[in-house]
This record gives structure tokens, sequence and C-alpha cells, in this order.
């Protein structure tokens, strides 16, 4: 059985999703988020549009505090996230190594909670002054 969208604002990309559904004269809402892996939630059903808005708002901080846990570092976060990336081409996949043992120079043992904005933007500036292309600083 397929939901349509409620029709409210848009989430952004990640912030889960509630679809309505009906059987017979009952409506249903249907809450599902997309994990930082890529990977969906099950469905979960509600009766209600708060219950559902309810329980999105815990599926996303119970994903929140399981992503960063305080002390994983940038470094495990990269071999973690690499090792999920099972369904992409070997060249795209030694790409992501290149690009994510670069960011390690700068982010490696740090604590994924403790990098900002700020740090991206050292980063960023420090790969335009090497001398790389444009399109390796994004």
């Amino acid at each position: 059985m397929r939901g349509r969208p409620v029709k409210r604002r848009k989430r952004n990309s990640g912030e889960g999703s509630i679809y309505t559904a009906k059987r017979g004269d009952i409506t249903y809402y249907l809450v599902r988020v997309t994990l930082p892996d890529g990977t969906r939630t099950p469905q979960k059903y509600f009766r209600s549009r708060e219950d559902a808005q309810e329980a999105l708002l815990k599926m996303r901080a119970e994903i929140t505090s399981g992503v960063l846990p305080s002390d994983m570092t940038f470094a495990d976060w990269a071999e973690h996230w690499v090792g999920t990336k099972s369904d992409v081409n070997q060249k795209t996949l030694n790409q992501y190594k290149r690009n994510l043992a670069y960011a390690s120079r700068f982010f490696g043992q740090k604590q994924l909670d403790k990098i900002h904005a700020h740090d991206l933007e050292v980063m960023l500036k420090a790969i335009r002054e090497e001398g790389r292309s444009s399109t390796s600083a994004r």
C-alpha cells in the first residue's frame, strides 16, 4: 500500500516523511526516515498526525544521537562509511577513499561533534592554495 504525501512544508533531505494512507474509512499516517547511510527505516503507522509528528521527532533524535557518538573520530567514521558503500563502482569507491584520506589530514583524530563549518573552510582554503582544481574543493 502506498500513501500520498501530506501537503505541508517540504522537509530537508534526511528529515523524514509523513504520508497518509487509507484503509476503508480510516486514515493512517505513515512515518519513514532515511538514515545517513542511505537505508530507510521501516514504516510506522499512526492514527493521528500529531502522534506521527511526535514519532518522527523521536526517530530523528535517536538517529542523531546514534550517528555522532561523542568519541567517534572522523577517521573512524570515514572507515565505517566506506564500508557501507558496497553498491558503487570500484573506481568510485577508490575516489571516495582518496577524498577521505585527504580530509583525514585535517580531521583524522578529531571527534565528529567537534568539526565545525570553520574547519571545513580551512580545509577548502588549503585545497585551493595547493593549486588543486575547483572540483577537488567540492
